[in-house]
C-alpha cells in the first residue's frame, strides 16, 4: 500500500499501539508516522503551532517510503541506523546524528517560510531513521564489516555494531522489492523483525518518533522568536 493510501485510510482513525501484521519494512513506518503525529497533535501543546499547521503528513509518509526504495546502497545505511561498509559503529552513529540534525534544521527553516511539503518530507526521513534504530547498527551482509558482521544473531539481536541484516554485502536490494516473506532468507533476526516486529521494538520506535516531532516543534517555536 502506498504512503498516500495509508494516510487516506488511517489518518482520522484511532489505531491500537501494537505491531502491525503487515510487517516492519513498509506499513510499519507509515503507521508509526501517522500514530506519532496524532499522539503529538492530541497531546499537550508544544510551542507556537500544531504539527498539522506546519507539516504535510502525506509528504512525510512518502519520503519515508522513498528512502527505502531509492537510498538503500551500502553507503546509505547510516540513514537506516546500520553500518555502511568500512565504518565502525561510532562513525556510523556520528554520520546518522549529523544527518538528522541537518534535516531537522532544514525542516524548521522550511516550516518557518510556510513550506509544509518540504518540512514534511524532511521529517519523514528523520522518523524513518529513528524508527530503524532496532537494527542496532548491524551491517548489510556477513562480508560487509568482518569480523563483526559475521556474527549470526539468529535467535535475537547482537550487541550494537555486530551481526547483519541478512542481505547482500552491498545491501543493493529493497525489502519492498523482495516481494514476499517467503522469498526471503529469514535466518537473520534483523530481517525477521522487519516483517514481524517485536513489541518492544514497536514501542521504542513510537517513543523516539514522538520525541523527534516534539523536538521539531520546539525548534520551530524558537526559530520564530529569532529576529
Amino acid at each position: 500500500m502506498s504512503g498516500r493510501a495509508v494516510a487516506s485510510a488511517l489518518c482520522g482513525l484511532s489505531i491500537a499501539l501494537s505491531p502491525p501484521a503487515q510487517g516492519f519494512y513498509d506499513p510499519f513506518h507509515d503507521l508509526l508516522i501517522i500514530q506519532s503525529f496524532r499522539q503529538v497533535e492530541q497531546g499537550p501543546p508544544v510551542g507556537a503551532a500544531r504539527l498539522s499547521e506546519i507539516i504535510d503528513l502525506t509528504a512525510a509518509i512518502e519520503a519515508s517510503t522513498q528512502l527505502d526504495d531509492d537510498e538503500n546502497r551500502a553507503s546509505d545505511q547510516y540513514k537506516h541506523s546500520m553500518r555502511p561498509n568500512g565504518l565502525d559503529i561510532a562513525a556510523a552513529k556520528g554520520k546518522s546524528a549529523r544527518d538528522i540534525d541537518d534535516q531537522r534544521s532544514d525542516a524548521i527553516r522550511a516550516a518557518v517560510r510556510g513550506d509544509r511539503v518540504t518540512a514534511g518530507r524532511l521529517i519523514g526521513r528523520i522518523l524513518h531513521a529513528v524508527q530503524d534504530r532496532k537494527h542496532l547498527w548491524c551491517s548489510c551482509g556477513p562480508g560487509s564489516n568482518p569480523p563483526q558482521s559475521r556474527s549470526s544473531c539468529n535467535s535475537g539481536p547482537c550487541s550494537e555494531g555486530y551481526g547483519n541484516h541478512g542481505l547482500p554485502d552491498d545491501c543493493n536490494v529493497s525489502l519492498r522489492r523482495l516481494g514476499s516473506v517467503a522469498a526471503v532468507d529469514l535466518k537473520s533476526f534483523q530481517l525477521r523483525t522487519d516483517f514481524d516486529p517485536e513489541g518492544d521494538q514497536w514501542n521504542a520506535a513510537m517513543a523516539q518518533s514522538i520525541e523527534e516531532l516534539r523536538s521539531f516543534l520546539a525548534g520551530y517555536t524558537s526559530a520564530l522568536k529569532t529576529p
